[in-house]
């Protein structure tokens, strides 16, 4: 696992935020047989090629003590040295430290604000694209029942719907496709009777 806690260290470095801060590494369970030293740790995490003063690998042994409900951590001296160094380190930097957390915990601010506006913004499209599909599913069985209609308008977009089917002539109500003259019954050109009050029916069809 050093191999793994080696790599994973080194990438966690890497990251901005940590430039500039101090490191306190804690090799823990040195009361046990055959645990790493802490120089051991410190070559294991790479730490030892790195020739700076802002990190530091510790041997402790953070024990426990006391019943279940009162836990208290033994005394081990290399707890406390730990945090007494890391201590004394961000106060010979705490003007530039200070200035730097201020200015992180601030872009951090902004981007979780930026996140939880885009969620909310997906989740207010969501809710509108469902209910438009409620909207178009309930129109769209109105209409089925019903039958009329054209179309449907639902949040300003229109919809249109299934035409009813043309309703077909009566075949003995059917006009006859004749032809006519002027001056002849029917004859839409001349509706008035011609003289002698008798209608002249069209010639037959040639």
């Amino acid at each position: 696992r050093l191999d793994e806690a080696r790599t994973v260290f080194q990438e966690t470095l890497k990251d901005p935020r940590l430039h500039g801060k101090p490191v306190a590494v804690f090799a823990n369970k040195q009361d046990l047989v055959g645990a790493k030293s802490g120089t051991e740790i410190a070559t294991a995490l790479g730490l030892d090629s790195l020739q700076d003063d802002r990190f530091r690998v510790v041997g402790c042994a953070a024990l426990r003590r006391g019943d279940k409900d009162k836990i208290v951590l033994a005394t081990d001296s290399g707890v406390g040295s730990a945090m007494r160094w890391l201590l004394g380190k961000i106060g010979e930097d705490w003007e530039v430290l200070s200035k730097k957390v201020t200015t992180e915990s601030a872009a951090f601010a902004e981007k979780e604000n930026n996140a939880k506006q885009q969620r909310l913004e997906a989740g207010r499209v969501a809710k509108q694209e469902r209910l438009l599909a409620e909207e178009k599913e309930h129109a769209e069985k109105k209409e089925s029942k019903t039958g009329g209609g054209k179309a449907v308008i639902l949040l300003g977009k229109v919809y249109p719907l299934p035409q009813s089917p043309p309703i077909s002539q009566t075949p003995g109500k059917q006009t006859e496709n004749k032809k006519v003259v002027p001056g002849a019954f029917g004859s839409p050109v001349d509706d008035a009777p011609p003289p002698g009050g008798a209608w002249t029916p069209a010639p037959p069809d040639v």
